[in-house]
């Protein structure tokens, strides 16, 4: 079993170069959203749909139905991944996934390619290019990410595509695991294999 897919690849595309002076996408929304995005990749067995729990403060959480949620610790290098019946999660290790190519501190540049509508909003295209990968990106004005698409030089690649879009408050608890499950303690031989795909 492999946790929902190395969402913060795709989520994360439009919000690298934090700091940076150049002209850029926003890094965060301004405001609590929860987003319903349509996914494609070339890792197989990924589920078609994905929604995102996102707060201002930089809280993410990427729910799939049949692979349970992933909620992601910004900075940290790792993750909750929270199985489907919410009574054990595992603490899982980002790495250097896709998503390092285009995080802060990683040299990628921006280029503003214009507007577009998703969704039903509109937003700003934006070329990412980066040392290790390139993508595009389409981000509204307060800094959600309605679509992204990217890929890095070995050849994974990934796209998704907002379908639904609602700004409403997100409670804590998203952004921790259930109260009551179970934490498993992982053999040093296991951890690995529960990475999100490099």
């Amino acid at each position: 079993m492999r946790p929902p897919l190395p969402l913060a690849a795709l989520i994360l595309v439009a919000a690298a170069g934090a700091g940076s002076a150049q002209e850029q996408p926003r890094y965060l929304p301004t405001r609590d959203v929860t987003i319903t995005y349509q996914l494609t990749a070339t890792q197989p067995g990924l589920p078609p749909s994905v929604t995102a729990h996102i707060t201002a403060a930089g809280d993410i959480r990427v729910d799939s139905a049949d692979r349970g949620a992933l909620i992601y610790h910004v900075g940290a290098g790792w993750a909750d991944w929270v199985l489907p019946q919410g009574k054990v999660y595992f603490e899982v290790t980002i790495g250097n996934s896709l998503a390092g190519t285009f995080l802060p501190n990683s040299g990628a540049r921006f280029t503003r390619e214009g507007q577009s509508v998703v969704a039903g909003r509109p937003c700003t295209r934006w070329g990412v290019a980066a040392p290790r990968g390139s993508g595009t990106a389409c981000v509204t004005p307060d800094g959600v990410i309605l679509q992204a698409q990217g890929g890095d030089a070995r050849g994974a690649s990934g796209e998704i595509r907002a379908t639904d879009v609602t700004y409403a408050a997100q409670p804590a608890a998203l952004f921790k695991p259930p109260q009551g499950a179970m934490r498993l303690s992982l053999p040093d031989r296991l951890p690995s294999r529960l990475r999100i795909p490099q």
